[in-house]
């Protein structure tokens, strides 16, 4: 536990980098690859048969050496999910305005090939998700949220689907409480609700292989077993889950290097612009200056003189950008990185110094400039 692998993700404080997937647990992402799997309607039209195919290729799988678990998922971590309203069986009112969900269908050993442990209650086995057997493990952030002082295990949830008229939602039961990992990127952690998939059997999701082997190794092992049960089957490209969760944070990635160039171009201008306004206050006021020198006034004196008015505007400056930055950070935390906040004292440091060091260096070639006056040549220019 002491020795943590480059593919661990953690939660992590750096604004420039996306939030981490699991809060505040662990998640192994080294070790899982992935494997798009679309079936074709023509072919897999019902849901028996699409359960019987994903049955079929996960023993498969699963009988490689190497590979320690097989799972099936609609979305990964991090990829985002269906929303639903959620309704809980006992509370909520007719007419209610409902909370959304993130909603993901799942194998029976999806934790498994997530390296994750049910928290409370079971994981899906294969009879759930059969008649009589419409059940839900749902993530602690959803407990947090709607059962902070309710045991969550044996509560009965519907989700309901605005877009699917006529269609009744299925009462599911409660039977696990699973880690809080991140189904979307941005904002904070998200409520989720898993359905096992012989509930709700997609044709289209991701297959999770848990294998020491690397990509390349892995490949045409598993392309090949899957080809074996269908020889026309569509297969996308084959990658590890870092590569995955990769594709889908390039908004991200680039939202923080637009923000890390137009904070660099900011910084850079507030630097020129002060130091031209101190400037041009040092050449404004020569005369009063050559005055305090001839009077007895010494280089500190002098240096105060100059620098107060400048710690002035950037007390100013410090305080109006402290109210923006707290507006600024929420909207950041809502719609982009729950991990930026104008409660971080780690960011908030660290701003304050970069800013309060270009503001000195603006501030002090002036001041330095008029230190070095000659009160008499002063007065003779005047």
């Amino acid at each position: 536990m002491h020795h943590r692998k480059e593919g661990w993700l953690r939660h992590q404080e750096n604004f420039a980098q996306p939030p981490k997937l699991t809060q505040p647990g662990w998640f192994s992402t080294s070790n899982i690859l992935t494997m798009r799997l679309d079936l074709p309607a023509a072919k897999y039209g019902t849901s028996d048969q699409r359960i019987e195919f994903h049955r079929r290729l996960e023993e498969r799988l699963a009988g490689i050496p190497t590979v320690s678990a097989v799972a099936f998922a609609s979305a990964v971590p991090g990829a985002g999910a269906p929303q639903r309203e959620l309704s809980i069986d006992g509370r909520t009112e007719e007419g209610e305005r409902l909370s959304t969900v993130s909603l993901v269908t799942i194998s029976p050993s999806y934790f498994d090939a997530m390296g994750l442990r049910i928290v409370r209650g079971r994981a899906f086995d294969r009879d759930d998700g059969g008649a009589r057997h419409e059940t839900a493990i749902v993530n602690q952030r959803l407990v947090e949220r709607y059962f902070p002082n309710v045991e969550p295990i044996g509560q009965g949830i519907r989700l309901v689907n605005r877009n699917a008229r006529g269609q009744t939602s299925p009462l599911l039961t409660i039977i696990g409480v699973a880690p809080t990992v991140r189904q979307e990127w941005t904002g904070r952690p998200d409520p989720v609700v898993f359905t096992p998939y012989r509930l709700d059997a997609r044709p289209s999701g991701v297959i999770m292989v848990r294998s020491n082997l690397d990509t390349a190794a892995a490949a045409p092992l598993l392309r090949g077993e899957a080809r074996m049960l269908d020889s026309d089957l569509p297969l996308v490209a084959i990658m590890t889950m870092n590569d995955l969760l990769a594709q889908g944070r390039w908004f991200q990635q680039i939202f923080s290097g637009l923000v890390a160039l137009f904070a660099s171009i900011a910084l850079v201008l507030s630097g020129v612009g002060l130091y031209g306004v101190t400037a041009y206050g040092v050449s404004q006021r020569t005369r009063e200056i050559a005055v305090r020198v001839a009077l007895g006034a010494g280089r500190r004196q002098v240096l105060w003189f100059v620098l107060r008015r400048a710690l002035l505007q950037l007390a100013w400056g410090f305080g109006l950008g402290t109210a923006a930055a707290f507006a600024v950070f929420t909207l950041l935390r809502t719609i982009i990185f729950d991990n930026v906040g104008p409660d971080d004292p780690i960011t908030i440091t660290a701003i304050i110094v970069v800013l309060l060091c270009v503001s000195l260096a603006a501030s002090v070639f002036p001041a330095l400039r008029a230190m070095r006056l000659s009160p008499v040549a002063a007065l003779r220019h005047d």
